[in-house]
């Protein structure tokens, strides 16, 4: 079966299949990510890679000592951010926005912030290059939330309603 994101509003998502339409709409969202209207199925899911910023408190990652290879440490990390999320999110999403390779050259400031799974990827890296490092607790868990999940694009809400339009 696939099936078709036919209307995207704040507040729902009409979804199109052979059955007919299908709205759901979302009762506390708190994330969208979209790319593709086109999908091969959609579910909501209680357990999911797009939901560990949800289900854990972030912690923050923050260098005691400088990087000897700034731009291998960075891509490592990278590698080791994305490998943990099957593709779901970026490793971006994740680290200091403007500033983690001069965190990595000059080992102080934070580097990363994020859920249990990615400190401890990131920690691994940061180890493995002989670079100390701290973490602190960065922000509380918003839990419980579920997931709309429709071929790549996604939707966070507290919960879902769905309605079969026909």
């Amino acid at each position: 079966m696939t099936c078709e994101i036919a209307r995207r509003q704040t507040t729902y998502w009409d979804l199109r299949d052979d059955r007919g339409i299908t709205r759901i709409h979302f009762v506390g969202k708190l994330e969208v990510g979209f790319t593709d209207p086109q999908a091969l199925s959609w579910s909501i899911e209680q357990d999911h890679p797009v939901l560990l910023d949800y289900q854990f408190p972030w912690d923050g990652i923050y260098p005691a000592s400088p990087a000897s290879d700034v731009g291998q440490v960075f891509d490592d990390l990278t590698h080791a951010i994305e490998a943990k999320l099957d593709g779901w999110r970026r490793a971006k999403h994740y680290m200091n926005p403007s500033r983690a390779r001069r965190v990595l050259r000059e080992g102080c400031g934070l580097l990363v912030t994020g859920p249990p799974l990615v400190v401890e990827a990131c920690r691994e890296v940061l180890t493995s290059n002989g670079i100390r490092s701290s973490c602190v607790p960065s922000k509380d868990r918003r839990w419980p939330a579920q997931a709309l999940i429709v071929g790549q694009n996604f939707v966070v809400a507290k919960s879902f309603r769905v309605e079969e339009l026909g």
